[in-house]
């Protein structure tokens, strides 16, 4: 936004924004990709050929960013579609399908390539619900561990790139929350 205040006026005025002063350093020309009244992202092309500067482009151009909006959408829409079929509702549990998946490019990443992982299991005497039991294991793990649920019902964390001895951290800070856990070995496949 530094570098191109006009873009404040992309976003301002949700609309196709041309630099008529042909002012150097900036955009010849911007417009917005909207999702739901917000302005998610903006599309601008620096350098255009002075005989390419006419209405014809401008419509051109906006056609051209209509089809990108469409085509991101489209993909933000699957993508959510995808998330409310990976995650148990209304948490950051995954299902027990794409855990067992993860579990295995896990175990797979750590044969071929030697990255360590661990796999905690929470106590089965937790007497919390899967949305508690989210929101306290979703702020004790870093972004790229994992949270899943077993087809016997058991909830698991998959600490990512994490030796047996830090995994110890994050049994620490979910003891402090009152949920009780306890690192798998690699052996046990009880999931």
């Amino acid at each position: 936004m530094k570098k191109y205040p006009e873009f404040k006026e992309v976003i301002s005025s949700r609309s196709l924004v041309v630099n008529h002063k042909l002012k150097p350093g900036i955009p010849f020309i911007m417009a917005p990709i909207i999702d739901n009244k917000d302005v998610i992202a903006i599309v601008s092309l620096h350098e255009v050929p002075f005989e390419n500067i006419t209405m014809h482009y401008e419509n051109l151009f906006q056609t051209v960013v209509s089809l990108i909006s469409n085509a991101l959408k489209r993909a933000y829409f699957f993508e959510a579609s995808l998330k409310d079929k990976r995650y148990i509702s209304d948490t950051r549990i995954l299902n027990p399908d794409t855990f067992e998946k993860i579990l295995d490019e896990v175990r797979k990443k750590e044969e071929d390539l030697g990255m360590s992982y661990s796999l905690l299991r929470v106590s089965s005497t937790c007497q919390k619900s899967l949305q508690e039991l989210s929101i306290i294991i979703t702020e004790s793990v870093r972004d790229n561990d994992y949270i899943g649920i077993s087809n016997k019902k058991r909830v698991y964390v998959l600490l990512s790139n994490t030796q047996h001895n830090h995994a110890q951290i994050v049994i620490d800070r979910l003891s402090n929350r009152n949920i009780e856990s306890s690192i798998i070995t690699k052996e046990i496949n009880d999931i």
